[in-house]
């Protein structure tokens, strides 16, 4: 176990450690400074919850916490926000039961939590070794957190994902060849009510967050374990990348969102377009041939928004390129991509859920 205690310098009335001198100063200007980058992290979550309408005032919302630095900073400011934006918080704390010190870490977030005069919910869950252990762990997490919401009466749950998982993600995504979807990044907000209010705020500013609320957190060590995928572009690939183009991560963070609005803009239109030629039954859709283009790039779009009008998987870009490839022959023909069937005669194109035994 790794505990941190990076705190605000104390005031005159106590002395400050060789430690403390040598981070924060003896004077008041370092507290100012780091009490400022709260105030402004605070305001940032404010306007993140407000302009995303991610929770109404009176919802319960349940912070994810781990007892981590970032979490930590987390319920620091949602503790704050509680007048500003009117609700009420719980925090939901997980033990996966894959390190010797749970108790000292469930002990850790109740007494973070008890400062801000919140209640802290601690859940067990048994994952094994092995395999895909992080996915596993993460589904196995994300479930004990719905019945806590379940229990409480709350209407999300909150994570303190932050700039730079954003920045690793896209990373581990592009690195493994992924479509425009993809490419947008971490949501703000989930179809199963997980939300993400603190996705501008980069690690440095939550870690500034938790030094003014004078609050411990505790390392996991198995985040600088470089064999899983997230870390290594954590610890290696991304601070290569801002040694040698300074501010990499907010770039990235930035490319995202250009992503993300201009998808945002062609499934507008795509809508507006299917609206008004396609014929849809509770397990079909039918467009004119003449509406399929041989263009993967346009397919992909279109493709996606069938999919969901249907309930079905949205197919990868593969699916738009073996599409656009079977337009392009011209002949009528029947592929399967993803969920769905698709046929294409000489006079349309009918998708259809894919059934399977």
């Amino acid at each position: 176990m790794s505990l941190r205690s990076e705190r605000s310098p104390p005031g005159p009335a106590t002395a400050l450690s060789s430690a403390d001198r040598a981070e924060h100063g003896d004077g008041g200007r370092e507290r100012r400074a780091v009490a400022k980058q709260r105030r402004r992290a605070t305001d940032t979550v404010r306007a993140a919850v407000r302009d995303g309408a991610l929770w109404k005032t009176g919802d319960v919302v349940v912070l994810a916490c781990s007892g981590g630095r970032d979490s930590i900073a987390g319920l620091a400011l949602l503790a704050d926000l509680r007048l500003a934006l009117g609700h009420q918080l719980v925090v939901g704390h997980i033990d996966h039961q894959l390190r010797n010190d749970g108790e000292a870490v469930a002990h850790l977030v109740r007494t973070a939590a008890a400062r801000f005069g919140v209640v802290a919910h601690c859940k067990q869950v048994a994952v094994a070794a092995g395999p895909q252990l992080e996915a596993r762990a993460r589904t196995a997490r994300y479930a004990a957190l719905q019945a806590i919401r379940a229990e409480v009466g709350g209407a999300v749950i909150a994570t303190a994902h932050h700039a730079d998982d954003q920045a690793e993600t896209l990373l581990m995504r592009l690195s493994r060849g992924a479509g425009a979807d993809a490419l947008r990044g971490i949501a703000s907000q989930r179809d199963d009510d997980v939300v993400r209010p603190m996705l501008a705020l980069d690690g440095n500013a939550l870690k500034a967050v938790a030094i003014a609320a004078n609050l411990d957190w505790i390392d996991d060590p198995s985040n600088v374990d470089t064999s899983f995928t997230r870390n290594h572009m954590r610890h290696v690939a991304l601070p290569a990348l801002e040694a040698g183009q300074p501010g990499a991560a907010r770039g990235i963070v930035r490319s995202m969102r250009t992503l993300a609005d201009a998808g945002s803009v062609s499934g507008f239109w795509v809508d507006r377009f299917l609206d008004s030629v396609a014929v849809t039954t509770a397990s079909t859709l039918r467009l004119p041939r003449s509406a399929m283009p041989n263009d993967a790039a346009v397919l992909g779009p279109l493709v996606r928004s069938v999919a969901l009008r249907l309930g079905v998987a949205v197919p990868g870009q593969r699916a738009a390129t073996e599409l656009a490839r079977a337009c392009g022959q011209g002949a009528p023909c029947s592929i399967e991509i993803a969920g769905l069937n698709v046929m294409l005669s000489d006079e349309y194109a009918l998708f259809a859920v894919r059934h399977v035994a």
